[in-house]
């Protein structure tokens, strides 16, 4: 899968694979990389407030993407809090070697 991402930030586009997509429906953050800052980011579909899309979607294949739900999740979710982020993931779709 590949996207065109909105860095609102600098003010500028970047294309990416998509390595994992956490969460669902309102919720959803793309995990891409950010070629500019040579860097992995988890970025939300929209901007909450302002309602824009930040990921343009460029191709929609997900051959080969696996699908974790619950017991599963548990590794990464303990690692998502080591890393400070303690919003609660209830769903990963992406590649196995990235959840």
């Amino acid at each position: 899968m590949f996207v065109r991402v909105e860095d609102k930030e600098n003010k500028r586009y970047y294309k990416s694979i998509v390595y994992g997509i956490v969460g669902y429906g309102c919720d959803e953050r793309y995990i891409v990389y950010n070629s500019f800052i040579e860097s992995f980011e988890c970025v939300g579909y929209f901007d909450k407030d302002t309602d824009e899309l930040l990921i343009s979607i460029i191709s929609s294949d997900k051959e080969g993407w696996v699908t974790y739900e619950r017991v599963p999740l548990l590794r990464f979710k303990k690692y998502c809090k080591d890393k400070g982020n303690s919003s609660s993931i209830e769903l990963f779709c992406g590649h196995e070697d990235v959840a």
